[in-house]
C-alpha cells in the first residue's frame, strides 16, 4: 500500500517522539500525533530540496501546499529518475492535508514555526519564501534530522516495506475468535503448539522483466487450432480466428498480419465480432510462449467459466475477485453452471471450485461444544485474539494474524499469484482487491500487481470499463434510510466503543468523535427535511387546486429532480430556491444581507441574479467572512432550537423582501416546504465544513483506531470516514473541480435513502496511462495494454468514447447479413391523443402504460392486433419481442395491462424480474415466452440471448450429409415502449462530463506548461459542473449539449440493438413513446431539437458525412447497419 504512512514510516516517526518527550509535556497519544504532523511536513520539504539540487520547480511553500504537479510528471520535460521519484514521493504525501496541517495541526500543538521555519504572515497567507536547508534545522539544539528522512525515501526507493509475522512471542496465551460478540476459546493443545512454532514465510513481489508482445495472425490461428485439439470438443477456436482481419489505416485501410503492442493501444470491431475470444486466444498464445497476460472481463461468472476453459487447457489461470463477494459470486457460478445444463453432481469438479472455498481451517481446533455455531462471516477470516496481562499485570487484549493462512483454501487464488501466467479480474476487484499482507511483504492493490508482474493487461468492454472508474472514483455511501446505515451506525456505535477506553483515547479522537455526533444531527437534520418537503410537493401534485396539474414537475424541474435520486449540494440547494424568490442587492452597494430587496426585472434575469446573491453569501460563509447569514450556519451544527427560530426569522425577513411566486403566495404548504429547503442548504453548507475537518484526520484517527484494537469493520472500512482509494492519489489526477461532495435522495416514498458522494479522481486516466502509472514512481517498466471494444469509438460521447488513436480495427472477413429495420408506430388512446410514456409519473405514468397495453393489443375482428403482427413479421426461429421500459416496475405495469386486456393466445408475456430472473435470460429461448418486457440498463450490456439452429454447410458436396447447429439471436425484433432517456443530474453523467473534458487537455495540451494547462481544466470543469446542473429537458440544451446526450444514448441503444445481430442476422426495431414525435399532434414539423429520435438519426447520418479519412472509416465499420437503417427509416413524420 502507498498510503498508509503512519505504518511505513513508523520507525522514522518514533525517533522524531523521542525528541519531543522531554520538551513538550504532553501526553503520549498526543506526542504522537504531534511527531506524525512533523515528520508530514518536513518530509515533503525534505524531497522538495532534493529536487531543486538538480532544478528550480519548487520554490516556495505555495508550490507545495497546493501540490500543483501532482502526478503530470511527464509534462515537466527532461528530468533525471532520481528527481522524478521524489517528486512522486512528494506527490504521495501531499494526500495527507499538508495545506490543514500547516495551518491549523502544527499551530495548535506547538505553534507555527517555533520549531519549524515555515513562515506564514498575519494573514495566514504563505511568504514566497525559497526552500533552504535551514529549514530542516529546529530549535532543539538545532538537530539535524536530514539523516531520519534521507532513510525515510530510501525506504521507499528501495522498496522494503515489509510485514514480518513472528507469532511465537505469544506463547503461552489464552486464545480465542470473535464473532460479534460471541467468544469461541480455543482450549486445544496442539493449536497452542501451532502458534508457539509459527513464523510465516512472506513472498516477495517484484517487478517482473517486461517481454515484448507481437505476434501475426498465422500465430494466433496456429494457437486457437491448439486449443481445439486440447479441449477434445466442436469448439471452433480456430474456425472464429481464422474469420478476423485486422485493419490498419495510414491514408487508407489496410489488412495487416502482423500485431505490434505497445504503451497502451485502442482496439475496436463490430459488437459480434469475437473481441472476448480473440483475447482469450491471444493469452493462450502468450502463456506458449512464457508471457504473462492479465484479462479484465465484464463480470465474476464470465472469470470462472473462464478459469475452467484454462484449466480444460492445461492452464493455471488465477481469478482476482472480491473476498467480501465469496457467497454472492459463489451462488451466481453455481446458478450459470445449472443454467448450462452441467449435471449438479459435478458442477464441483470444475477447478474454479478450488478458488471459491468457504471452508475455515480453524473449525478444527475449536472445542467440540463451538463448532456447531461456527460460521465464517465478513470480507475475511477472523483474526486470533491473545489475551494476557503485561509484567504491570495489566490486561491485554491483542489481535494477532491467524497462524493457519498458509493452511486455508479460502486464500488459494492469493498465495498462488506468483506461479501464474494468466490472471482474471473485473475492473473494480483490480482496483478495490489487495493482496493479502499474511502471505506477501507488501499488501497492495492487485492493480499495482498486475502492473507488476503482467506483460499485457487486455480490457474487455473498455468503453464500459472507462464509464466504471469514473463512479468507482466518485464513492456513494447510504448515509441514513429507514435501516441502520452509516451515520446512524456510527453515531450508535463509537460513544460505546470509547466508553472503555475513555483514558487512553487522545484529545484529538475526542473532537473526532464529537464532530461525528455534530456531522450526525445535521444528516438528520437534511434527510427529514428532504422527505418533508417530498412529502409536501407530492401531495401538492396530487391535489386538485391550481399547482395540481400534471404539469407541476416541468414547472419546478429542478426542485422534482432534487427530491427523486437527481444529485444536489448547498449550492443547487439555493439555486432552486431561486426559482421561487427573486432577490437582489442595490447597485453600488456593498453586499450586506440587510440590502436584500424587490426585484422587478424580468423573472429570467431576477432568478439569475438572485443565484448570484446565494452564491455571494455560500462566499462569505466558507471564506468565515462575518456576516448574518454565516452566523446562522453556524447554528445549524450547534443549538437545534435557536437554529429553527433565526432560520424562521430569517426566511421570513428575506420573503418581505423580496418578490414571491404566485404559487408560494398561494400555498402556504409551499411555502412552509421552502422554508424547509432553505434549512437543508444552511445544513448543507455546515456539513461540508464539518466532514472537511473530518477528513483531514484520516490518517490519525485511523492509526489510533488500530493502535486502541478497535477493529469494527463498518467503522474501519467506511468511505464517508476512510478513502479506500487514497493510495492512488498519487498517480491519478484529482478531480477536476477539486474534491467535491454531494448527496442524492434514493428509493421510493417512505423507503428513501439520503447517500453521500466524494468526487476524488478523473478515472479513466487509470485506463489511458496504465500502460507507465506506476512508471516514475517506481522507475521500472510497466505492461502493455490493450482495450477492446464495439463502441468505444463514439463521437462527442463523453461517457463512451475513448480519446486514443484507434490502432487495429478487427473485421470479419466477407460480408455481413447484418441489418435492421426501423420503423416508428404511433400508439393512439381513446381520445385520438397520442400515448406517451416518458416524462410523466404517478397516475398519469399509471394510465399512460394502461393506454399503451390497451393500444398494442386492441384488434378488429379477425385482424391480428398490433403485437401479433409485429410477431407474425419475424423470421420462423427468431419470434421473439422485446419490449423496452424505464424500470422494473413499469415493465410489471405493462405486462398486467397486456395481459388484462388481450384475448387471443399466441402472446406470452413475461416482465423481467417477476417471470424470468436477469441470470436466467442467456436461456430466454428455451421457455415458452415470446415477449420480454425489460428495463433497457438491465438487458442493454453483457446478455447474449441466443437459439440454436441448423445451418448447412457452404461446401454443397457436404451439404446433405452434415448439418452444424448455429447459434444466432434469440430475439428477432425490440420495441422501445420508453424513450431511453437518462435521469438528469445523475452522478455518473456529471463524472464523464469534467473527465472527459479534462483527459483532452492533460493528453493532448503539450506544448503548455502543467499551470496553464491546470487553469484551463479548473475553468472548463467549472462551467460544465454549472450548466450540468442548470439543464433540464431536451427542449432546453445547448446544441453542444444535445449533441453529447445523443451520442451516449446511441452507445446505449447501439449495445442494446447488439444483442439482436449474434450470428449475423437481421432484426427490426419499433419506437412507440409518443415522446418520440413530440410535434405530431400540432402538425408542427420536428426536427433533432424536438425530437430524441432524429437526433440519434441525424447522429449516425450527418456525423458519417462530416468524418473524413480514418475517423469516417471506423465510424462506418462500426455503425454502418445503423446508419442504413436511420435512413431508411420507415413511419417517421
Amino acid at each position: 500500500m502507498r498510503e498508509d504512512y503512519c505504518i511505513t514510516f513508523k520507525d522514522e516517526i518514533k525517533k522524531i517522539k523521542s525528541m519531543y518527550r522531554d520538551v513538550l509535556d504532553r501526553e503520549e497519544n498526543e506526542l504522537n500525533s504531534i511527531a506524525q504532523i512533523i515528520f508530514k511536513v518536513e518530509f515533503i520539504f525534505y524531497l522538495a530540496i532534493k529536487v531543486n539540487e538538480e532544478q528550480q520547480i519548487y520554490k516556495t511553500t505555495e508550490h507545495i501546499r497546493k501540490a500543483e504537479f501532482s502526478p503530470f510528471f511527464n509534462l515537466y520535460g527532461n528530468i533525471s529518475n532520481k528527481s522524478k521519484h521524489y517528486i512522486s514521493l512528494i506527490s504521495m504525501i501531499s494526500q495527507w492535508n499538508v495545506k490543514d496541517i500547516m495551518e491549523k495541526d502544527l499551530n495548535e500543538y506547538i505553534g507555527v514555526g517555533k520549531y519549524l521555519y515555515i513562515n506564514i504572515n498575519k494573514n495566514d497567507i504563505y511568504e514566497e519564501i525559497f526552500i533552504s536547508k535551514d529549514m530542516l534545522n529546529i530549535n532543539l539544539g538545532k538537530k539535524d534530522r536530514s539523516n531520519i528522512y534521507e532513510g525515510a525515501s530510501e525506504k521507499i526507493i528501495k522498496n522494503i516495506i515489509y510485514n514480518t509475522k513472528d507469532l511465537s512471542k505469544y506463547a503461552n496465551k489464552k486464545y480465542f475468535v470473535k464473532f460479534g460478540d460471541k467468544i469461541n476459546p480455543f482450549n486445544n493443545r496442539e493449536f497452542e503448539i501451532l502458534i508457539n512454532s509459527s513464523k510465516s514465510s512472506l513472498i516477495d513481489i517484484n517487478y517482473s522483466s517486461k517481454k515484448n508482445v507481437n505476434f501475426t495472425l498465422r500465430e494466433i490461428i496456429k494457437a486457437a487450432e491448439h486449443m481445439d485439439k486440447l479441449l477434445l470438443e466442436e469448439s471452433n477456436w480456430k474456425e472464429r480466428i481464422e474469420n478476423l482481419e485486422f485493419i490498419k489505416y495510414s491514408n487508407k485501410a489496410f489488412k495487416v498480419n502482423k500485431l505490434n503492442i505497445h504503451d497502451t493501444q485502442n482496439w475496436v470491431g463490430l459488437l459480434n465480432v469475437g473481441k472476448t475470444t480473440l483475447m482469450k486466444v491471444i493469452a493462450f498464445n502468450n502463456f506458449q510462449k512464457n508471457i504473462t497476460s492479465t484479462l479484465v472481463l465484464k463480470d465474476n461468472v464470465e472469470i470462472y467459466e473462464t478459469v475452467d476453459l484454462f484449466n480444460r487447457l492445461g492452464i493455471n489461470a488465477i481469478p482476482l475477485t472480491s473476498d467480501a463477494n465469496r457467497k454472492k459470486i459463489f451462488k451466481d457460478v453455481v446458478t450459470s453452471k445449472i443454467n448450462n445444463s452441467q449435471d449438479i453432481a459435478n458442477i464441483f469438479n470444475n477447478k474454479s471450485f478450488e478458488h471459491l472455498s468457504q471452508n475455515c481451517p480453524l473449525k478444527e481446533y475449536l472445542d467440540d461444544n463451538d463448532k456447531g455455531t461456527y460460521e465464517l462471516t465478513g470480507t475475511l477470516c477472523p483474526y486470533i485474539y491473545c489475551y494476557y496481562k503485561d509484567s504491570k499485570g495489566k490486561e491485554i487484549e491483542e489481535r494477532i494474524s491467524c497462524p493457519l493462512y498458509n493452511k486455508c483454501d479460502f486464500y488459494k487464488a492469493k498465495k498462488s499469484l506468483n506461479a501464474a501466467k494468466i490472471y482474471l479480474t473485473t475492473v473494480s476487484a483490480l482496483i478495490y482487491g489487495l493482496t493479502e499482507k499474511e502471505i506477501y511483504k507488501e499488501k497492495m492493490s492487485y492493480l499495482e500487481y498486475v502492473y507488476k508482474v503482467s506483460d499485457l493487461i487486455m480490457f474487455d468492454e473498455a468503453d464500459s470499463v472507462q464509464q466504471i472508474v469514473d463512479n468507482i472514483f466518485i464513492p456513494l455511501e447510504d448515509l441514513i434510510n429507514g435501516n441502520e446505515s452509516t451515520i446512524e451506525y456510527l453515531y450508535k456505535t463509537i460513544p460505546n466503543i470509547f466508553r472503555n477506553r475513555r483514558g487512553k483515547i487522545s484529545n484529538e479522537l475526542q473532537n473526532w468523535e464529537r464532530e461525528l455526533l455534530q456531522l450526525n444531527s445535521l444528516v438528520i437534520g437534511i434527510y427529514s427535511g428532504l422527505v418533508h418537503t417530498k412529502n409536501i410537493f407530492v401531495n401538492i401534485v396530487k391535489s386538485k387546486n391550481n399547482l395540481g396539474d400534471e404539469k407541476i414537475t416541468k414547472k419546478y424541474p429542478d426542485l422534482f429532480k432534487m427530491l427523486s435520486k437527481s444529485t444536489f449540494n448547498a449550492q443547487k440547494t439555493f439555486n432552486i430556491l431561486a426559482y421561487f424568490i427573486n432577490v437582489n442587492c442595490k447597485e453600488n452597494d456593498e453586499l450586506n444581507d440587510k440590502e436584500l430587496i424587490v426585484d422587478n426585472t424580468k423573472e429570467l434575469e431576477a432568478m439569475q441574479k438572485t443565484i448570484e446573491r446565494f452564491n455571494e453569501l455560500i462566499y462569505f460563509y466558507k471564506h468565515d467572512k462575518d456576516s448574518e447569514f454565516s452566523d446562522l450556519v453556524n447554528l445549524a451544527s450547534s443549538d437545534e432550537e435557536y437554529f429553527e427560530r433565526k432560520a424562521k426569522k430569517y426566511w421570513d425577513d428575506l420573503l418581505l423582501k423580496c418578490k414571491i411566486s404566485e404559487d408560494v403566495a398561494n400555498n402556504q404548504n409551499f411555502n412552509d416546504s421552502l422554508l424547509t429547503l432553505f434549512k437543508i442548504g444552511l445544513y448543507i453548507l455546515a456539513f461540508e465544513k464539518l466532514y472537511g475537518k473530518i477528513l483531514t484526520k484520516h490518517y490519525n484517527v485511523k492509526s489510533e483506531l488500530k493502535s486502541l484494537n478497535i477493529t469494527d469493520k463498518k467503522i474501519n472500512e467506511s468511505l464517508m470516514l476512510f478513502n479506500k482509494l487514497r493510495e492512488y492519489d498519487s498517480v491519478l489526477p484529482i478531480a477536476p473541480i477539486g474534491t467535491e461532495i454531494g448527496f442524492t435522495l434514493d428509493g421510493e416514498k417512505g423507503n428513501e435513502v439520503l447517500k453521500l458522494f466524494k468526487y476524488l479522481n478523473n478515472g479513466r486516466y487509470l485506463l489511458y496511462k496504465l500502460h507507465q502509472l506506476y512508471e516514475d514512481i517506481d522507475l521500472a517498466e510497466g505492461p502493455k495494454v490493450i482495450l477492446f471494444s464495439g463502441t468505444s469509438f463514439a463521437p462527442e460521447s463523453s461517457k463512451f468514447h475513448i480519446d486514443m488513436d484507434v490502432n487495429y480495427v478487427i473485421k470479419r472477413k466477407g460480408d455481413l447479413n447484418i441489418h435492421l429495420d426501423y420503423e416508428a408506430k404511433m400508439l393512439i388512446n381513446d381520445k385520438n391523443k397520442l400515448i406517451r410514456i416518458s416524462g410523466l409519473s404517478g397516475f398519469k405514468l399509471e394510465e399512460a402504460i394502461k393506454n399503451m397495453g390497451y393500444a398494442l393489443t386492441k384488434s378488429l375482428g379477425d385482424t391480428p392486433c398490433m403485437l401479433e403482427r409485429m410477431l407474425s413479421e419475424l423470421d420462423s426461429h427468431r419470434k421473439r419481442l422485446m419490449i423496452i421500459m424505464g424500470s422494473y416496475e413499469e415493465s410489471r405495469m405493462l405486462k398486467d395491462s397486456i395481459v388484462s386486456n388481450y384475448k387471443g393466445d399466441i402472446l406470452k408475456i413475461a416482465a423481467l424480474n417477476e417471470d424470468v430472473k436477469r441470470s436466467d435470460l442467456v436461456h430466454f429461448a428455451n421457455n415458452d415466452y415470446n415477449i420480454l418486457i425489460a428495463p433497457m440498463l438491465a438487458v442493454h450490456r453483457g446478455h447474449n440471448i441466443l437459439t440454436v439452429i441448423e445451418d448447412e454447410p457452404a461446401n454443397e458436396e457436404e451439404r446433405f450429409n452434415e448439418i452444424i447447429e448455429k447459434n444466432i439471436a434469440a430475439f428477432g425484433a425490440i420495441a422501445y415502449g420508453k424513450r431511453p432517456y437518462p435521469k438528469p443530474h445523475v452522478l455518473s453523467d456529471l463524472a464523464s462530463l469534467l473527465n472527459s473534458s479534462a483527459i483532452k487537455h492533460l493528453l493532448y495540451d503539450k506544448d503548455d506548461d502543467i499551470k496553464t494547462t491546470v487553469n484551463r481544466i479548473i475553468k472548463e470543469s467549472k462551467e460544465l459542473f454549472k450548466r450540468f446542473y442548470d439543464q433540464k429537458y431536451y427542449l432546453d440544451l445547448s446544441d453542444n449539449e444535445r449533441t453529447r446526450l445523443i451520442a451516449n444514448i446511441a452507445v446505449d441503444t447501439n449495445q442494446l440493438e447488439g444483442r439482436l445481430i449474434r450470428g449475423d442476422v437481421g432484426a427490426k426495431v419499433f419506437w412507440l413513446d409518443g415522446a418520440f414525435f413530440p410535434h405530431y399532434e400540432n402538425s408542427e414539423i420536428n426536427s433533432n431539437e424536438t425530437s430524441m429520435l432524429l437526433g440519434l438519426r441525424d447522429y449516425y447520418i450527418n456525423t458519417s458525412n462530416e468524418l473524413k479519412g480514418k475517423d469516417k472509416y471506423i465510424f462506418d465499420e462500426l455503425y454502418g447497419y445503423r446508419i442504413e437503417a436511420f435512413r431508411n427509416m420507415k413511419g417517421l413524420r
